[in-house]
């Protein structure tokens, strides 16, 4: 092939152009995708609307071919684009039949000198069916898919439609604050009473009370119990050194009374501790619950968001160890001095208490364990005010 291209050339630049285009066509039928034989072929053909069809063919092939370009470019055409897909090999033949049809649109009727050629015969070959199929997804969105199947659109709506559902939702849903949000810290494990107690008293600040109502733990039944055991023991040794302190004076009332009364009266006052320390451990309970109630809903009021079981848990937290300690300072007159420190410490507490579980600013926080100390008080001044002239031997002017 080779050896005919060379010929094409050698009578192109002698002159022969009709013999260089006879001698072309043949190499370009058996070659359709032959760089060099498109480009001598637009030198040989007289037309400029065949030139540029022979240069495009080459721009076809190799998009970077710049005789090719510059060729085109005095034609007054820009290059083709260098995306043009390559045409297949094995098809080139079929495909040149199919897009050029040489003789009609490029080249018209084959010059007087060339009766032998047969150009249309020679050279095109009718076009297989199978062919025509590329032309087919040049219409596909109108002609042949305008309206898709239903099965098309739910099979590839599922992605479309899970992404704007995010979207939608995250345009919808309105970010949260951390300072609206709180803390949130993730839940711990429950801890043992002394832990929790020790971070209760040790560790008084934000952070270490919220940890202490972020564990699984936190509950109404916990902070009860323990309150009602921390009372229960502290009235027995209470009881217990009262018993102790007062044995001298205990036995100078026994030895005055006959061993019976004595009996009796020792009995009693076994019984009366037996009953009355339980009893008074549960109305210390109760009254712990129902103070941590009034705080709970004094807060609400007050924009706090946080939950009643865990204003318990915190507060007895510190409130166990603190009462006790109580107990044992207001009997013993060296350190009874420590006892106004000990309340000021828990009403800290109870403030910190109530910001942290609340989300509460300090102001808030120290409003709402005032409240009601000062509501007590605006009562007993009412009633003052209403019972003072009864108290003073007059009556109330109509």
């Amino acid at each position: 092939m080779n050896e005919i291209l060379q010929q094409a050339i050698t009578a192109i630049k002698s002159g022969d152009k009709s013999g260089g285009q006879r001698l072309l066509a043949q190499l370009l039928k058996a070659e359709p995708r032959n760089e060099n034989a498109w480009l001598w072929m637009s030198a040989a053909v007289g037309d400029d609307a065949q030139r540029r069809f022979c240069l495009e063919k080459v721009l076809a092939i190799n998009p970077a071919n710049a005789a090719a370009q510059q060729a085109l470019s005095r034609l007054g055409s820009p290059p083709a684009p260098k995306e043009a897909a390559p045409e297949p090999v094995d098809a080139a033949p079929v495909t040149l039949a199919a897009s050029l049809t040489w003789p009609e649109e490029a080249f018209g009727q084959p010059p007087a000198p060339l009766p032998t050629l047969s150009w249309p015969a020679d050279f095109d070959s009718p076009a297989p069916a199978q062919q025509t199929a590329p032309a087919a997804p040049l219409t596909w969105p109108d002609e042949h898919f305008s309206k898709a199947p239903p099965q098309t659109q739910s099979f590839l709506s599922p992605a479309p439609q899970a992404a704007a559902v995010v979207q939608a939702t995250a345009a919808v849903l309105p970010a949260r604050s951390p300072e609206a949000a709180g803390p949130q810290a993730p839940i711990r494990p429950a801890i043992r009473w002394y832990d929790a107690w020790s971070t209760a008293i040790l560790s008084p600040t934000v952070e270490g009370y919220q940890m202490l109502i972020n564990h699984a733990g936190v509950n109404i039944t916990t902070p009860l119990t323990w309150i009602f055991i921390t009372n229960l023991l502290t009235f027995s040794l209470v009881g217990v050194l009262l018993m102790t302190l007062l044995s001298s004076q205990w036995q100078s009332i026994v030895s005055q009374i006959s061993s019976a009364d004595a009996r009796i009266l020792a009995g009693g006052s076994v019984l009366v501790l037996a009953i009355g320390i339980p009893i008074s451990a549960i109305f210390v309970t109760l009254g712990n619950a129902l103070g941590a109630g009034i705080l709970h809903v004094l807060a609400a009021l007050m924009g706090g968001q946080g939950k009643y079981s865990q204003l318990l848990y915190v507060s007895a937290a510190y409130l166990c160890p603190l009462n006790a300690i109580s107990f044992f300072v207001a009997l013993i007159p060296v350190v009874q001095f420590l006892s106004l420190p000990i309340s000021l410490f828990a009403a800290y507490l109870s403030i910190l208490a109530l910001r942290t579980v609340h989300r509460l600013s300090w102001g808030r926080a120290i409003t709402t364990l005032l409240l009601p100390a000062i509501l007590t008080f605006g009562c007993l001044c009412a009633y003052i005010a209403l019972m003072t002239p009864f108290l003073s031997g007059g009556s109330p002017t109509p």
